[in-house]
């Protein structure tokens, strides 16, 4: 079965609920997808969200099975690769890529500028261009004579979001631009208010400028009445993170002083937020699914992202710690290559999902509290009839 050229013999639509029906099915084994078929052409395109079941359904003797996937979100098979370059003034060039990409992994090793009679041109620097991330911008040291030149990508130096890195290294042509370069640095945002308050830890402040900055023209001081907190600094490109070296007090005001070059300022007072201490709870896992072994349990915010996971075994005696204030619901997976994450397949080559079992417990968590006696029931599967 090629799910990407091959038509499935059965399809059937799946509801809102996530439950399905397939009746009248011939013994056999059979291989299961479910798939956002967008076009309705039967087979899976890139870009349509995918899951595959657990493990094939056998039918035997007339009877049922009955087998779980997870739909998931369509995965970056794509490697980037520059598609456009565009000299913006006689040293900065904009590169275009696919798509999005990966700031923290560019490099000037990313690219090599070349005039026309195949001489290399020094790069001062990349960075990603404010909000277009599929644009990087490449500095060049010396400021470009009037003429073609050409921009080669460097294989395996441009990575995605999704981690890939490109492979295409062609050429792209450019005109070099008669305007001069424009060494003015401007600060495009600041992340934090001037006055904020219940800021909460960790904290930090990121400044985003339109180009990258000279490094030791940046000055951070933190002052707490009369008092300086180390700060650490970092540069990444055209983004500033400036964050403390130590914890800072709760409900305590600060004063944040940025020294860009020598003629840029920026000044931020705020106050930190009230001390919120964290809750506890404690309970027994109770394997009615008799599934697996071992299980990770996930514990899951009101947006549903996981906020902890731990290992456990039917009956065991669970105590978690150290959690947040909040309300958090539950899963389980049966983690087959214990990487302590939800793997829900693929079908180039075939893998089999990880059954992911929503678990009917929640907690509430409150500060300094603890919860006793949760349980946590791992429930059968429901056959459908």
């Amino acid at each position: 079965y090629a799910p990407r050229r091959t038509p499935a013999r059965y399809r059937t639509p799946i509801g809102v609920s996530g439950d399905f029906v397939i009746r009248g099915l011939p013994d056999g084994r059979y291989r299961l997808l479910a798939v956002r078929d967008a076009n309705r052409n039967g087979v899976v395109d890139p870009g349509e969200d995918l899951g595959t079941a657990t493990r094939d359904a056998v039918i035997s003797g007339g009877g049922q099975d009955h087998v779980t996937m997870t739909l998931a979100p369509a995965r970056d098979r794509v490697p980037p690769s520059v598609t456009r370059v565009r000299a913006i003034d006689q040293r900065v060039l904009h590169v275009t890529c696919n798509e999005r990409i990966d700031s923290s992994a560019l490099t000037p090793a990313a690219v090599t500028v070349f005039d026309s009679t195949g001489t290399a041109q020094r790069v001062d620097t990349v960075w990603t261009v404010p909000d277009r991330p599929e644009v990087f911008a490449v500095r060049l040291a010396e400021a470009q004579p009037p003429g073609r030149y050409s921009l080669r990508p460097t294989a395996g130096t441009i990575r995605d979001s999704a981690g890939l890195v490109n492979v295409d290294t062609a050429a792209q042509s450019f005109t070099a631009a008669t305007r001069p370069h424009d060494a003015r640095m401007r600060i495009r945002s600041v992340t934090m208010a001037d006055s904020a308050r219940s800021v909460r830890a960790p904290w930090n402040v990121g400044i985003a400028l339109d180009a990258p900055p000279d490094a030791i023209a940046v000055k951070a001081v933190l002052v707490q009445d009369t008092t300086d907190i180390p700060v650490s600094v970092t540069i990444r490109g055209a983004a500033i993170d400036i964050r403390p070296a130590t914890a800072l007090a709760n409900a305590t005001t600060y004063t944040l002083r940025c020294t860009l070059g020598a003629d840029t300022s920026i000044r931020r007072t705020f106050t930190t937020g009230d001390r919120v201490d964290p809750g506890t709870f404690n309970g027994v896992v109770i394997d009615e699914a008799a599934t697996a072994d071992r299980y990770v349990l996930r514990l899951l915010d009101d947006r549903k992202n996981v906020v902890r996971s731990l290992v456990v075994r039917g009956g065991d005696t669970i105590n978690v710690e150290a959690l947040p204030p909040a309300t958090y619901s539950m899963d389980v997976i049966v983690d087959s290559n214990g990487d302590m994450r939800l793997e829900t397949g693929d079908v180039d080559p075939w893998t089999f999902g990880e059954a992911r079992i929503p678990v009917n417990a929640s907690v509430q968590i409150r500060p300094r509290w603890t919860i006793d006696d949760v349980r946590i029931v791992i429930p059968k599967p429901v056959t459908l009839r």
